[in-house]
């Protein structure tokens, strides 16, 4: 491999026509070696997929340790309901078809027009052979309600909790319910 370079560098060196030719045509060879099949192991990669409960049970844990750290309470009550669930936005490759043709006999003239069209979703290979439609958004599920049950709430911890959870889930405080324990 040395060799080759050295053999490189000299012909560049040369201010030969066909030399620099040579080396524009090897560095496109190696671009196109790369791009095509050597590709860059993804280390510390990963993808975390969670179905609409995990998602909710998730944001109540959150919730609960916000809930904890304004108001002292160990173990406060979370329920976090969703309008909607997880939703992706897959693509997809739109083709259409035309054909328009006239039929002029006599004095009447026939128009046909046919149109065709289909969607297919772009399909990928995944990393462990399997086939899986190519992901272009994931939209986040839409809260319905948040409802807290916890010891220690005054009017000025409501008022912390409910902001902080109104920023971290970007919902409206009517959304927000907290309730004393009794």
């Amino acid at each position: 491999m040395k060799e080759l370079i050295n053999k490189l560098k000299e012909k560049l060196m040369s201010g030969e026509k066909n030399g620099i030719f040579i080396i524009l045509a090897a560095v496109g060879v190696v671009l196109i070696l790369i791009s095509s099949g050597i590709k860059p192991k993804e280390e510390g990669t990963t993808v975390i997929k969670e179905n609409d409960s995990e998602y909710s049970a998730r944001l109540e844990e959150k919730i609960s340790q916000i809930v904890t750290a304004v108001t002292g309470d160990k173990s406060p009550v979370v329920a976090v309901t969703l309008e909607t669930g997880l939703e992706y936005v897959y693509a997809n490759q739109n083709t259409t078809d035309s054909n328009r043709s006239e039929d002029n006999k006599g004095e009447s003239i026939a128009n046909e027009e046919s149109v065709k069209s289909s969607e297919e979703y772009i399909i990928v290979k995944n990393s462990d052979g399997g086939e899986s439609p190519l992901i272009i958004t994931e939209k986040k599920p839409i809260i319905r309600g948040v409802a807290i049950v916890c010891t220690g709430i005054n009017a000025q911890t409501e008022e912390s909790i409910i902001a902080s959870i109104t920023s971290m889930l970007d919902i409206s405080s009517r959304k927000i319910s907290i309730s004393q324990a009794k």
